[in-house]
């Protein structure tokens, strides 16, 4: 099984509500920012560059947790250079102290976004993403 080195971002307001982003592939499907690591770049750089590519957060936050587990699923990544069987996260908690104004879509990864609690991300999610979410905000302990 070829699985593709990933990060994945839990960001948080002030109120301890979750960013989400409506998929702009699957319709009704929400997830939080995740994307893969380029060669030689270390999981921390990663998840900063990710958060800024995805949401357009560059500035005003913190990383409070990584994730002392990493996470799998599978599902085959098919898209010109890209081949894999799946994906292993690691995790990162992240505290937003910005305004919402910074934020600013890739509409290439999100069509909409919201400040959600946990339990509305988990129903909101892609169905193979659920069991992922749920054990990452048992692991952060903000169920």
């Amino acid at each position: 099984m070829k699985l593709r080195e990933n990060v994945g971002l839990v960001i948080k307001n002030e109120v301890g509500l979750i960013f989400a982003g409506e998929r702009s592939d699957i319709k009704d499907a929400w997830q939080m920012p995740q994307g893969g690591v380029d060669t030689g770049e270390s999981l921390e750089i990663a998840a900063i560059r990710e958060m800024g590519e995805e949401t357009g957060i560059r500035t005003n936050f913190n990383i409070l947790k990584i994730s002392k587990n990493r996470y799998k699923y599978f599902k085959p990544l098919t898209r010109e250079g890209i081949d894999y069987d799946g994906q292993i996260q690691t995790w990162f908690l992240i505290n937003f102290t910005g305004k919402d104004t910074e934020i600013r879509l890739s509409k290439e990864e999100f069509i909409n976004w919201s400040w959600l609690p946990v339990e509305e991300i988990i129903k909101r999610a892609v169905l193979f993403k659920r069991k992922i979410y749920e054990q990452i905000f048992k692991e952060f302990e903000i169920y």
